[in-house]
């Protein structure tokens, strides 16, 4: 990721082609799309994953790759995985 990746690896967590971190603490379109007031925003983005990397390596090839990959992104967190 960090050769290859335009921004780097930086300091985001997850798996080589794609990389999560905390939801951001104040997006403007976001907030307002949700519907969220301050409150709300406080005490619910702790539940907000942000996808901050992705990345298919050159010359790797695997039909529908990122899009299996970015599917699989939408998918709820587990319960497991949300109690670390």
């Amino acid at each position: 990721m960090e050769m290859r990746h335009c921004l780097g690896f930086g300091s985001p967590f997850g798996a080589a082609l794609a990389g999560w971190s905390a939801g951001a603490f104040k997006v403007g379109a976001r907030d307002r799309w949700v519907g969220w007031t301050p409150e709300q925003r406080f005490r619910l983005l702790r539940l907000v994953a942000g996808n901050v990397r992705f990345l298919v390596l050159p010359g790797f090839r695997a039909a529908n790759l990122a899009l299996w990959v970015l599917g699989l992104s939408a998918s709820p967190v587990p319960q497991s995985a949300k109690k670390r």
